[in-house]
């Protein structure tokens, strides 16, 4: 969806192809092609990236395992006690950790 869709890929330009045509691809098979390497390279840098942040934070998602396996539901304060803060600002996850709190 990401690349055919909405067009966001820099090697197929910012193209979007509706996929509801009931004649087929919107597309030549050139272009199909191109457009199943681009989410084949996608998919995979994501699954490298995955790979190397697990390894990196091996540790940690063992003591998180150990304390699941210890009381099997764990809250969002035990989660963050082992992972740390997010590394990135997600105004969205701030806001339903302040609604839920709210109902408590």
């Amino acid at each position: 969806a990401l690349v055919v869709t909405y067009g966001m890929n820099s090697k197929i330009g910012p193209l979007s192809f509706d996929q509801s045509s009931f004649w087929g691809k919107p597309y030549s098979e050139t272009t199909a092609e191109m457009i199943d390497k681009e989410v084949r390279e996608m998919v995979t840098r994501a699954f490298e990236r995955t790979c190397a942040l697990v390894k990196e934070k091996l540790e940690k998602l063992d003591t998180l395992a150990q304390l699941l396996i210890k009381k099997e539901v764990i809250n969002h304060d035990e989660v963050q006690a082992i992972l740390g803060e997010r590394p990135w600002e997600n105004l969205e996850h701030k806001q339903f950790l302040s609604s839920a709190e709210s109902k408590l």
